[in-house]
């Protein structure tokens, strides 16, 4: 605890997994192995992947699942781990089962939503990152992401609404004034496509 307070990480690496071998495989014959709590393999993990060692971060995650099965956090960060390497195959479960198990936080359901739109599961990114947008309102990708998703469901008006909230935080936004003259143009709002392209 010390250690973590001080910012000392790789010493509290180096400690924590200094008491798991002494736990689990005790030098003297005369104390009994034990098992170790899926907790302090779970901080294992994080402190893993706070050091960017992603492979020795997966399988603490992976290790604590196996020991706790309902270990909540451990899917929630093991899905983290997976959406930072691009493999949103692999986070998807992890995100679900964690939702399953009680998380509710507004960046598991944007991700969820984030994985789903790659899957081109329209109506599932929608309602994640629905959930998402209602937790945290004020975050531009949760907003962004429904977007996409409305738009990928052909709802022109309400994603051209949506984007023209983005637009008015960041009228500096290239992209968004596209995305928005696409929408306008689906919807053969001519002339509000112009203003944007002028703009």
């Amino acid at each position: 605890r010390e250690l973590f307070d001080k910012g000392r990480f790789r010493e509290a690496e180096q400690e924590l997994a200094r008491f798991i071998q002494a736990t689990e495989k005790p030098t003297d014959p005369k104390v009994a192995p034990a098992e170790i709590s899926p907790a302090m393999i779970f901080v294992m993990g994080n402190l893993y992947f706070q050091a960017d060692r992603a492979e020795d971060a997966r399988r603490a995650f992976l290790d604590a699942i196996r020991r706790f099965p309902r270990f909540r956090r451990a899917h929630t960060n093991l899905a983290y781990l997976y959406i930072s390497k691009s493999q949103t195959d692999e986070a998807m479960p992890m995100l679900q089962k964690a939702i399953e198990l009680g998380e509710n936080s507004a960046r598991v359901y944007g991700l969820l939503g984030y994985c789903h739109l790659l899957k081109k599961n329209a109506v599932a990114a929608e309602t994640a990152y629905r959930q998402a947008y209602l937790l945290d309102a004020a975050s531009r990708d949760w907003k962004l992401g429904l977007a996409q998703a409305l738009m990928a469901q052909e709802k022109y008006p309400e994603a051209a609404n949506l984007i023209g909230t983005l637009i008015e935080a960041n009228p500096n936004d290239r992209q968004l004034w596209l995305q928005q003259t696409n929408a306008y143009l689906a919807m053969d709002r001519k002339d509000d496509a112009i203003i944007n392209l002028e703009a």
